[in-house]
């Protein structure tokens, strides 16, 4: 919502082309075809969740061949990766496209802008935006990190449905406290 249409775009085509990746490749190798597990769909939204929202497409749908075929199919499929391929395929963009994959822009006016970190490391603490605005999310980042409010809600979600437990998160939290 933040980061608009845009945002929805990138996701689509990094889900449907690991999607798609996963077909083909269970097609070539004549492997039995695993999209019904949907982890190709999970993937496809970890990555467009971990890159900007300017993100060429196509570098999203190379993005996404290195986290389906690279680390995810080429060795064994779910389960037996080496490393979450999504993030792999995050490592692997930003080694490859640095500029576009740090190119960060701000939901409220779509403007280039940097992300708190880059503020703190560069001593410029007065530019910082408030806590408030860091909660909502407006701020520049990646998809996925900018509003700790999503996160926040998307963590009670998945220990509402049962799919983790309050453990881990509330001791992380309490640890990092």
């Amino acid at each position: 919502i933040l980061f608009g249409v845009r945002a929805l775009v990138l996701t689509a085509v990094c889900v449907v082309s690991c999607v798609v990746f996963e077909y083909l490749f269970s097609v070539v190798t004549k492997k039995r075809c695993t999209i019904s597990d949907c982890s190709a769909i999970v993937t496809g939204m970890i990555l467009a969740f971990n890159v900007p929202v300017t993100l060429p497409l196509w570098m999203g749908v190379f993005g996404s061949f290195i986290a389906i075929v690279v680390v995810k199919s080429l060795f064994g499929g779910i389960g037996c990766n080496f490393a979450n391929p999504a993030a792999t395929a995050r490592i692997f963009l930003l080694v490859s496209f640095a500029g576009p994959m740090t190119s960060w822009v701000s939901p409220i006016d779509g403007m280039a802008t940097a992300t708190p970190l880059s503020l703190i490391k560069a001593g410029e603490l007065d530019q910082l935006p408030s806590l408030m605005q860091m909660f909502l999310g407006q701020r520049g980042g990646a998809l996925g990190e900018t509003c700790a409010l999503t996160l926040l809600l998307g963590g009670l979600f998945l220990i509402w449905r049962g799919i983790i437990r309050w453990v881990i998160p509330v001791s992380v939290i309490a640890y990092r406290s």
